[in-house]
């Protein structure tokens, strides 16, 4: 016969056992739902099924980010150059309605390829403060740390 002890000792282990399973089951019930979260979370440029990871902004959602430090992931349509030898990466062949990267030619010299021949054609990552001049989005990239190519 067991002792009230050996009793009480059983039910205890009885009901870690149940309690173990019980979160085993949370945990495998709840794992969609946080996978499912997770990849809501993930960023997405416009309507394609291209996921941005996680920090990097299409170039929509740059206008909303003004005046804030940010990673924006662009494809560069064109590059054009200014008469005083400013560098732009346009994501659109019309500048004016895209997203811009700037790098001004008091800062080239920082850049061991020529900005406009390494990413045109190219999808990049351009890290910095979003700024909005004559009616565009642009970071300014001073340095060739701010600009990472994708893929």
């Amino acid at each position: 016969m067991k002792s009230k002890r050996s009793l009480k000792r059983s039910n205890q282990n009885s009901e870690s056992r149940l309690e173990i399973q019980r979160l085993r089951l949370t945990v495998f019930l709840s794992l969609p739902i946080l996978l499912l979260v997770a990849g809501c979370s993930t960023n997405t440029s416009g309507g394609s099924s291209n996921q941005l990871p996680y920090g990097v902004i299409s170039p929509k959602e740059a206008w909303s980010q003004i005046g804030k430090t940010e990673t924006v992931r662009y494809h560069v349509s064109k590059t054009a150059s200014s008469n005083s030898g400013t560098e732009f990466l346009d994501e659109k062949l019309n500048y004016k309605s895209g997203f811009v990267t700037v790098i001004f030619s008091n800062v080239l010299d920082r850049f061991p390829l020529d900005p406009a021949v390494k990413y045109e054609g190219k999808t990049i990552d351009v890290t910095g403060v979003i700024k909005q001049y004559g009616g565009y989005v642009e970071i300014q990239a001073f340095d060739p740390s701010q600009i990472h190519l994708v893929g």
